[in-house]
């Protein structure tokens, strides 16, 4: 059964997005072998081929486990959107319903997001996920601030509160007092790319005239190589 559920990008302009961050001019990047070795030395491209060193050497995909680019982060969110397909981004929740979420982050633009695509929201401050459990299209799992943890149906969401049906009857939520909601599993697909603004893109790599492209959380992003922080496969 096929999900015909879409991401709407809100900002065209996400479509096609240049993440570019301010980079180290010297730096020693990593790069991890499948064969358990790594070597150091400075990335200068990563292609279609593989990981190109500044010292000439080309590393093929075949052979390449993990790079960690030697960047510092720039982290700042209010929150972190998971979807199902492992894609993670960090930014703000601008609403929310019992049917979607619209979200707002640095590398994707604003998304209006089903929640058959989510994996998980977790809000400002939050350390941990509550247990999946039995989180699923139905039954969600919130994890308070203070511990608790709830289980039951969604039924209304808006910008400040949550309606969940459990097994004990209805119970409002103040999202103030929600440090994270899990809707489900995550697979990751593909090769996973984390930026240093701390989102992580999983899909199938493209390269298009050069430029790292991929299609993660319904939007198609070229990565510029400065705001790479790390690359697994």
């Amino acid at each position: 059964m096929f999900d015909c559920s879409i991401i709407r990008i809100k900002n065209p302009a996400a479509l096609c997005l240049v993440i570019s961050l301010t980079a180290a001019v010297v730096r020693a990047d990593l790069v991890e072998t499948t064969d358990r070795h790594a070597m150091e030395g400075r990335v200068a491209a990563v292609a279609e081929d593989g990981v190109h060193l500044a010292s000439g050497a080309t590393l093929a995909w075949d052979g390449v486990k993990r790079v960690v680019f030697d960047r510092p982060s720039v982290v700042a969110a209010n929150a972190r959107l998971r979807l199902n397909d492992g894609t993670f981004v960090c930014g703000v929740v601008r609403g929310f319903t019992s049917a979607h979420i619209v979200f707002r982050s640095v590398s994707m633009g604003e998304m209006d997001v089903p929640l058959t695509r989510v994996a998980a929201l977790q809000f400002a401050g939050s350390a941990s996920l509550a247990t999946v459990g039995d989180a699923s299209s139905s039954n969600i799992v919130v994890l308070l601030k203070s511990g608790l943890v709830r289980r039951g149906v969604l039924v209304a969401a808006s910008a400040s509160n949550m309606l969940l049906k459990t097994k004990d009857g209805m119970e409002k939520l103040a999202l103030d007092n929600v440090e994270s909601v899990v809707f489900g599993r995550s697979t990751p697909a593909g090769m996973t790319l984390i930026l240093r603004n701390g989102d992580q893109l999983c899909a199938k790599p493209e390269w298009q005239n050069g430029n790292l492209r991929v299609n993660a959380g319904g939007a198609t992003v070229t990565v510029a190589l400065e705001a790479l922080a790390e690359i697994r496969k």
